[in-house]
């Protein structure tokens, strides 16, 4: 929020300045307690909504393409609104504390709606880039099986023992891991990388989209059209394609023995 603060400061004092040049430069007269009143009410309710934009941000990196689009492109309207009541409302108790009326223009919320659609935008932008995690990279491949899994969510690490994973499935940028207890937390990282570096404990590929492990299989069933269903227990159901016909021949082989 510091970034925030310093930018909206900034823009306040431009815009301060350039309508105090702009008054001298045509003989008006103005008063410095003016324009800053104007500038400051617009720029601190602006500071003071950013966390709602923060919020809707954070929301919207865990929601498919088009539904984030979606949440960020409605959360404008009532930004501008939230914008424009409060701004006005500053406005006036300030304009009548120093004796005066503070007149607004009328049709101040269209006026208002294009440039706070673009203050909205410049916000949002500027929280997704400062708030976006690191993509994990993908690791050598371990000699031997590891028999645990660092899960990255966030800031926050999760050191899970690959036991108590039951499967994984992709979820837009992230992966969604399905564990014995009934969580399932989000990591940023692509399914590929996740079955590279468990696939030596047990973790299969069954789908383009899942991954399953396999020690966790407690039956198998068709789905129809050559596919089949995986049961893991906990109520978890893995789809397994027919186009990884090796997958199922090794769990069928080792349900045998």
């Amino acid at each position: 929020m510091l970034v925030i603060a310093c930018l909206l400061a900034l823009a306040c004092f431009v815009n301060v300045t350039t309508a105090l040049d702009d008054a001298q430069n045509s003989g008006t007269a103005m008063r410095v307690w003016r324009p800053l009143a104007v500038e400051a009410s617009s720029n601190v309710v602006l500071f003071l909504l950013a966390p709602f934009i923060y919020l809707a941000v954070g929301r919207a990196r865990r929601l498919s393409s088009w539904r984030k689009i979606a949440l960020l492109a409605t959360g404008s309207t009532p930004f501008s609104l939230a914008h424009v009541a409060l701004m006005t409302g500053a406005r006036i108790a300030i304009f009548a504390a120093a004796g005066q009326t503070y007149a607004h223009a009328r049709g101040i919320i269209f006026y208002e709606f294009r440039k706070d659609v673009l203050t909205y935008v410049l916000l949002a932008g500027t929280f997704w880039f400062l708030t976006k995690p690191p993509i994990e990279i993908a690791r050598p491949e371990a000699t031997s099986p590891p028999d645990s899994f660092d899960i990255h969510e966030g800031a926050k690490i999760t050191r899970t023992p690959i036991t108590e994973i039951l499967a994984a499935r992709a979820a837009d940028n992230y992966v969604e891991f399905m564990l014995a207890d009934g969580r399932r937390p989000l990591m940023r990282t692509s399914l590929t990388n996740v079955e590279a570096r468990l696939s030596s404990a047990g973790i299969v590929r069954t789908h383009r989209s899942w991954l399953a492990n396999a020690r966790h299989v407690r039956s198998i069933s068709p789905a129809g059209s050559g596919d089949f269903r995986l049961d893991l227990g906990q109520n978890v159901i893995v789809p397994l394609s027919r186009r990884y016909p090796t997958v199922l021949a090794s769990l069928k082989a080792e349900r045998c023995n």
